[in-house]
């Protein structure tokens, strides 16, 4: 599912995490100092409100990490530093919250190298879950 927005309808967050249970966050960026604006998306997106157009991208250019990985960035460094961003991937039930890195993402070889570690853990998120019984 490649859309350029979150859709408004409610779905579930799942953070996927590193080995020992992180979330996956660039060196030099202080997960805490973005936390409250990542449960702000959070709570928009299991609601099925749509989010703040803060939170999205304000370039017009080719966004290359949709079109090659599936991920959106959202800029969750709103009101805190414009730089780091919450990477992201929207399945029909589900928005998976894959790390927070920084503008440095589009510049790696190849796109988003920093988080394809996660892959393995990315595909597991995206499997239909068993009915609860």
């Amino acid at each position: 599912m490649r859309l350029a927005r979150i859709e408004p309808v409610p779905k579930r967050v799942e953070f996927i995490t590193l080995a020992d249970g992180s979330f996956a966050t660039r060196p030099g960026i202080d997960l805490e100092r973005f936390l409250d604006n990542i449960l702000d998306i959070r709570r928009h997106i299991v609601s099925g409100h749509p989010l703040p157009e803060h939170y999205y991208r304000r370039s017009r250019g080719r966004d290359h990490l949709p079109e090659s990985r599936g991920w959106l960035h959202l800029r969750v460094g709103h009101g805190i530093d414009d730089d780091v961003l919450l990477i992201v991937e929207q399945t029909a039930d589900c928005v998976l919250f894959i790390g927070l890195t920084n503008h440095d993402i589009f510049k790696e070889r190849p796109r988003g190298r920093s988080l394809l570690r996660l892959g393995s853990r990315i595909a597991k998120a995206k499997l239909p879950r068993k009915p609860v019984r």
